[in-house]
């Protein structure tokens, strides 16, 4: 029989922009009007999103993400859901394969939203060789959600992705 008082639980891993429609100033809001408990770990905190302004802050919340680990494994909190989103480095991309890893379980499903592109090109702050470290990062994932123009800078990298083309109209 089903717990009709249960609520879900989501991992939600990821950026705070202080300002811009994004990250997990967006994520925590819309999960928690689907009446799914959000439990954010914020991987980096910046004044405003990157896309077009100049002069941001950024804090880079790495060296957190493992305590914030720790301590909910030690609370035994279990997701139903972990969704990761901006990660800054490489080191992050390790710290969410082994939060993927702890808290794996046969009924939970992980989302991967690789956010390091726009426009068909690469943050600024980002290399080639992270596209290649985020393709492992995806390969843990249940379900991927690229943006289409990362879809685009993914196929100009040879990266393996299927690419779902638009059905054009006939005149």
């Amino acid at each position: 029989m089903e717990n009709k008082d249960y609520q879900k639980r989501v991992a939600a891993i990821h950026d705070l922009s202080g300002f811009g429609k994004c990250s997990l100033t967006v994520a925590l809001p819309i999960l928690s009007a689907a009446g799914i408990e959000a439990c954010a770990m914020p991987t980096a905190i910046l004044s405003t999103h990157t896309g077009g302004i100049s002069g941001y802050t950024y804090r880079d919340l790495t060296s957190d993400m493992r305590a914030f680990m720790q301590h909910w494994k030690s609370l035994d909190i279990q997701f139903d859901a972990t969704y990761s989103g901006f990660l800054g480095s490489f080191e992050q991309l390790d710290l969410v394969k082994e939060f993927f890893e702890l808290f794996r379980s046969k009924n939970n499903l992980i989302l991967v939203d690789p956010v390091m592109a726009d426009n068909g090109e690469l943050y600024r702050i980002f290399q080639p060789e992270f596209a290649t470290g985020m393709r492992s990062l995806c390969r843990k994932a249940d379900i991927i959600v690229p943006n289409l123009k990362l879809l685009y800078y993914w196929k100009r990298a040879t990266i393996p992705v299927p690419i779902r083309r638009p059905i054009s109209k006939k005149s």
